[in-house]
């Protein structure tokens, strides 16, 4: 008995699925068009935000790696993309800062 294909997570809000004549699709995940600069900055805190939240609820902190080098490939760094990685930076310190000390009292024992 073989084990059921597991289902593909939908797309979040700054992703998309385009056809793609190899698969029946193929996932950007960076979809992002710009608009007004600091329009762009909220956009960029929401999407940092919904890619925090779905990353808590399922474990899958690996979709960064997709999201970079898609943002890359679109060749445009704009205040989506500032605002974007600024609050995965900000994340990222305040992670760091509450798993270090616990970290070091857990070699301590």
């Amino acid at each position: 008995m073989s084990k059921p294909k597991p289902k593909r997570m939908p797309p979040l809000s700054f992703m998309k699925d385009v056809p793609d004549g190899k698969r029946k699709t193929r996932r950007i995940f960076w979809a992002v068009e710009a608009s007004d600069y600091l329009d762009d900055n909220e956009r960029g805190f929401q999407y940092a935000a919904e890619l925090f939240a779905h990353m808590e609820e399922t474990g899958y902190s690996f979709l960064v790696n997709f999201i970079i080098r898609d943002m890359i490939a679109a060749g445009r760094f704009g205040g989506v993309e500032i605002e974007f990685i600024e609050r995965i930076g900000q994340y990222a310190k305040l992670g760091y800062q509450v798993a270090t000390p616990c970290a070091r009292r857990e070699g301590e024992a």
